[in-house]
């Protein structure tokens, strides 16, 4: 007959703790904190970011790691991608930007040229305004300041 309870020489050995890789779900929830909620009264309808997928890194990367931050926390705006094919010539690919759209069929254009992918979230948060930052995203609003100009040395 076996007994039921353990000698005290093997309930002394630690226990094997195990690390787990993070699931795909985690993952996928974790590239939508903190959320990025935009105002709604300043009556914006469609948001639509227009990139060449192999010239413009920066747009491509914004896509890649904010976008679905920022569509996920605003349902109640109709979010688009629009990537330009490829061409021949690269001096004709027109630059990467924000096309938003307002009520009264306003559309106003933000050229996003020469943006990280942090400055291609500012652009936007400063057109529209943001309700609030969080974490990370008040991080990437510090990171892509302006710096200040220095002032320039008096003549004597």
């Amino acid at each position: 007959m076996t007994s039921v309870f353990r000698s005290a020489a093997s309930a002394a050995k630690p226990t094997e703790t195990r690390v787990y890789k993070p699931s795909t779900l985690a993952l996928a929830l974790k590239k939508l904190s903190p959320p990025v909620p935009l105002k709604k009264d300043v009556g914006l309808r469609h948001v639509k970011l227009v990139y060449q997928k192999d010239v413009h890194a920066s747009a491509r990367h914004f896509a890649r790691d904010l976008y679905p931050r920022v569509v996920y926390s605003n349902p109640h705006i109709k979010f688009a991608v629009d990537r330009l094919p490829l061409s021949e010539d690269k001096s004709s690919i027109p630059p990467p930007e924000w096309v938003l759209s307002f009520k009264g069929g306003i559309e106003k254009r933000l050229p996003l040229a020469g943006m990280l992918p942090t400055g291609v979230m500012r652009a936007l948060v400063d057109e529209v305004g943001a309700v609030r930052f969080e974490g990370g995203l008040a991080k990437i609003h510090k990171e892509t300041a302006t710096k200040p100009e220095p002032e320039p040395e008096p003549e004597w």
